[in-house]
């Protein structure tokens, strides 16, 4: 993985293994399989613990992302239980991060890595 994608998947997981509503992370597509290229974004899932609010989880991201001001911000929204971000940055590196309670999350990636795992599920 080139040094930038490296730095920014880092960031990104430290900040989401310390949100309390996080249960699990997870990086899919080509950086998964192995299959990327310097052009490849990261793709991460996070499943989120039941009960959670989707929109606080939502809403502390987006903070998370706007500190960095190197950035440019889409948000998704795949349906009610299902939210995402899109992050742009100037470099032309990219996340897009989807996130939902776990027990909605199902894995239709054919290739995955757990990156945070806080419980068996």
């Amino acid at each position: 993985m080139e040094a930038r994608h490296q730095h920014l998947l880092n960031v990104t997981k430290d900040y989401l293994q310390r949100m309390d509503e996080i249960e699990g992370l997870l990086l899919i597509g080509s950086r998964a399989s192995g299959s990327n290229d310097m052009y490849s974004d990261l793709d991460l899932m996070a499943g989120c613990f039941e009960g959670t609010t989707m929109n606080c989880v939502y809403e502390t991201l987006c903070e998370f992302f706007e500190k960095r001001r190197d950035c440019y911000i889409k948000e998704r929204k795949w349906s009610q239980d299902v939210l995402g971000l899109s992050v742009y940055y100037k470099d032309g590196s990219s996340i897009d991060i989807s996130f939902m309670p776990t027990s909605e999350l199902v894995i239709r990636a054919p290739y995955y890595k757990t990156l945070i795992s806080k419980t068996e599920n």
